[in-house]
């Protein structure tokens, strides 16, 4: 059987297929050797499962990744740090104020998504807080860049319904410091 891993709980999987959620562990030869990644399976990953019982496998084998959003070895951690894989975008969430936007954690985000293989979504939110022209400011270099760039305000309405048109049959890791509207944001597409 083929599914996708949605959820991973230390050594447990829980994997969509057709629908249903399976728990599954992972096949212990998977595990097994020298990693250069923090998991041999991870969320976004297709894999192949052998059922056990019902609603229950082991996964026995992972499908060559399209894209991954990771992060570098850190600390005693010798391995890349692998978060999500298979997916279309990385949307970057900051807000226009409270809290101030964070010009290097954009910036940093689009390496990561290019290195991963994935189309970088720029999303200043909460421009309700500021004026027309600082918006415009903070998302001009990144326009300019021709990236996709979505001035929002999830309370007033701004540019919601561009914004899920960009969402829209796409596979997406939001990422954005906290307090940024990341929740709102998704509620506000996605009541």
């Amino acid at each position: 059987m083929r599914g996708r891993v949605i959820r991973i709980s230390g050594l447990q999987c829980l994997v969509e297929v057709e629908g249903d959620h399976w728990q599954c562990e992972i096949r212990g030869r998977l595990k097994a050797g020298i990693r250069k990644t923090n998991s041999p399976v991870v969320t976004g990953d297709w894999v192949d499962l052998v059922p056990t019982e019902e609603r229950k496998g082991i996964i026995e084998a992972v499908h060559p990744r399209t894209s991954k959003f990771s992060r570098g070895a850190s600390g005693s951690r010798p391995f890349e740090q692998i978060l999500s894989v298979n997916m279309d975008q990385l949307v970057v969430v900051v807000s226009a104020r409270q809290p101030s936007p964070r010009i290097g954690f954009i910036d940093r985000a689009i390496v990561m998504a290019i290195k991963g293989n994935l189309q970088p979504v720029i999303c200043i939110n909460k421009v309700d807080l500021v004026s027309d022209s600082l918006a415009n400011e903070l998302a001009a270099p990144y326009a300019a860049l021709d990236y996709p760039v979505f001035c929002t305000s999830a309370i007033r309405g701004d540019e919601m319904g561009e914004f899920k048109r960009a969402m829209l049959n796409r596979v997406s890791a939001v990422v954005g410091q906290s307090g940024v509207g990341k929740s709102t944001l998704l509620n506000g597409i996605e009541p």
